[in-house]
């Protein structure tokens, strides 16, 4: 899926997927959300967790590894 492949941006940077928002969070609007991130999950210095909330996606539960 296009949400987890990472792109080569134009600086030759790798860039993650979640950082790519325009390319799915259209496909979240109006969907229940079930977040699966870890303290890495980043998209710039903001977690990703904050960063759908901020956007008003809908996250109803956040599942995180323990170990």
């Amino acid at each position: 899926m296009a949400i987890f492949m990472a792109i080569t941006a134009a600086k030759g940077q790798i860039v993650p997927g979640a950082c790519r928002t325009e390319a799915y969070f259209h496909l979240l609007d109006g969907k229940k959300i079930a977040l699966v991130a870890n303290h890495t999950s980043l998209i710039g210095v903001t977690h990703l967790l904050d960063t759908f909330l901020l956007s008003g996606l809908d996250v109803k539960k956040v599942f995180t590894p323990e170990h």
